[in-house]
């Protein structure tokens, strides 16, 4: 790794990113002894340190997939409900699933029953499907 060029080297996930700088406050390391014990730049651990100073820890824990999607099993309820009431539209799906606990907008019902579904690789015979 010390071969390779700063920039080039793989980046830390943000998880990677709170713990180095968790490792490098309970040490007491300067930014150089810091980058230097985990191949990245000062630069690097300097904008990681003002980021969360800025922004506080959940700036580097930022997830790439949002906390409001819902599960699979609500967009194949969507769907069901479609192919089993075609007449039904977004909002009386709504109020359906709303009656059944499951709170959902008309927009992100319009939104799943655009989005196509992925249709599922094909078994082949002869050998065991892994579930």
């Amino acid at each position: 790794m010390k071969q390779i060029e700063p920039h080039q080297r793989p980046s830390h996930p943000p998880t990677a990113r709170l713990s180095i700088l968790e490792f490098r406050a309970a040490r007491g390391w300067s930014l150089a002894q810091t980058a230097q014990t985990f191949l990245v730049s000062s630069l690097t651990i300097a904008s990681w340190t003002g980021r969360l100073e800025e922004e506080g820890p959940d700036s580097l824990l930022r997830l790439s997939v949002p906390l409001n999607a819902f599960p699979d099993f609500v967009g194949h309820l969507v769907r069901r409900l479609r192919i089993l009431c075609p007449r039904l539209g977004k909002v009386k799906i709504t109020q359906v699933l709303a009656r059944a606990g499951l709170h959902l907008g008309p927009t992100t019902v319009r939104r799943i029953l655009l989005k196509r579904q992925r249709p599922e690789p094909p078994s082949l015979p002869g050998r065991l499907s892994v579930v």
